[in-house]
């Protein structure tokens, strides 16, 4: 997370969000930088601005979603939000739209949106239909995208 090079560990506590520092060797410093969001049990982690380090997209207070960008040393910039649902479900990160920038499904509580990343940290919301359930990976090793969706 500040590119040092050694292995970093992101936690959701019960009201927080931990990032913690990484010394080498699995030695996790426990007085390293916290970042807190409420409802932290909902994040993802990716590069969503394309810098090449990792950013990270949290459920926040009042069933909002935000992007908090890595400033490189461990710490995140201010929260932006992208949008607002319903919690309770997952986040999930991918080209769904194939133009080579990170775009945001999130669902839960019988619903879904998609937000399409514009790889600068921004989003807008995507018209398209999105299934509430909802797994992306190259299944059939094609180097594309593939999803499955369901609905539990």
């Amino acid at each position: 997370m500040n590119g040092d090079g050694k292995m970093d560990l992101v936690l959701a506590e019960s009201s927080a969000l931990a990032v913690l520092l990484g010394h080498g060797r699995w030695h996790i410093c426990s007085d390293s930088g916290i970042h807190r969001e409420a409802l932290p049990h909902l994040f993802a982690i990716g590069d969503i601005n394309g810098d090449g380090r990792p950013d990270l997209v949290v459920a926040a207070a009042n069933a909002k979603f935000a992007v908090r960008l890595n400033a490189g040393d461990g710490t995140f910039g201010p929260p932006v939000f992208i949008g607002q649902g319903q919690t309770g479900g997952a986040i999930l990160l991918g080209d769904f739209n194939r133009d080579n920038r990170l775009d945001v499904h999130v669902s839960g509580s019988g619903s879904a949106q998609l937000f399409l990343g514009n790889g600068d940290g921004t989003f807008v919301s995507s018209p398209l239909s999105v299934p509430n359930g909802i797994l992306a990976a190259d299944f059939n090793r094609d180097g594309k995208l593939d999803l499955v969706s369901f609905d539990p």
